[in-house]
């Protein structure tokens, strides 16, 4: 029996391991799915012994160093959230941006030119290249560092966000801030003032649904979606790079998985 994981740390709210045995019951697939949580080095022998793992915060870059090849795309985001395993060592992949490029499309039926993205780590860079390669011509990458650079271009304060005027298409957490289990679940990355400015929001968060910053925006009829369509279809995307051999009905799958949650 193969077997897959999730690292991470702090993660024990996940949802992936409930998500990848509903995708191995509906394929037919004997593997198992389990949480891998702790500090990078402490963990790097249990990982040696899965046949591929995915990756979220706070290891999305952290891990590249300890593998032999890198994806293109990947290599691009400069973030990793799917390895997999074989002879020769671990070869990394970025299967959040799909997740997210499918989020959009859900949630927009215009087309994206700006976009406001909160925060800095390897999911922002999905997203971040995602958006550029849907044609958003201005991104605006908030960080809580003072003159910190994205991508070869200057970030936005929080402060400077908050005192300024900028109005987008789109609004995406891609910080933790709201999450379940962490000391800021009840606070919102940003105010209401500058959420009354953008055109829709997405919460990369997934627990809880509805995080303070999604009620803010839905109390102003703002188009809204947590990170639960971005967290499935990443997880159907590795699927697909673990079993390369099986045909995947991305869709078909989708809705099996939503069922199962």
């Amino acid at each position: 029996m193969r077997q897959f994981g999730l690292l991470g740390r702090g993660i024990s709210y996940s949802l992936s391991p409930k998500m990848h045995a509903a995708l191995y019951e509906s394929m037919e697939i004997k593997a198992t799915y389990e949480l891998v949580d702790g500090e990078l080095a402490e963990v790097l022998s249990k990982l040696r012994t899965l046949d591929g793992f995915n990756i979220t915060i706070p290891y999305k870059q952290e891990i590249m160093p300890y593998l032999v090849s890198i994806d293109p795309a990947a290599q691009r985001i400069g973030a990793v959230n799917t390895v997999v395993a074989d002879e020769a060592g671990w070869h990394g992949y970025n299967t959040d941006y799909h997740g997210f490029r499918e989020t959009v499309k859900g949630l927009i039926q215009r087309d994206v030119t700006s976009a406001i993205i909160l925060g800095t780590g390897g999911a922002a860079k999905a997203v971040y290249y995602a958006l550029k390669d849907m044609g958003a011509s201005k991104i605006y990458v908030i960080s809580r560092h003072l003159g910190a650079t994205f991508e070869g271009i200057p970030c936005l304060s929080y402060e400077m966000l908050e005192a300024g005027d900028i109005c987008s298409d789109l609004l995406v957490n891609c910080t933790p801030v709201g999450t379940n289990g962490k000391k800021d679940h009840q606070m919102s990355p940003v105010s209401e003032k500058v959420v009354s400015k953008q055109g829709a929001v997405i919460d990369l968060i997934y627990n809880p649904e509805r995080t303070p910053l999604l009620k803010i925006a839905e109390g102003m009829n703002i188009p809204v979606s947590n990170g639960l369509k971005m967290l499935v279809v990443q997880a159907i995307y590795a699927e697909k790079f673990w079993f390369p051999e099986r045909e995947v009905d991305v869709q078909k799958l989708y809705e099996i998985i939503v069922r199962a949650l």
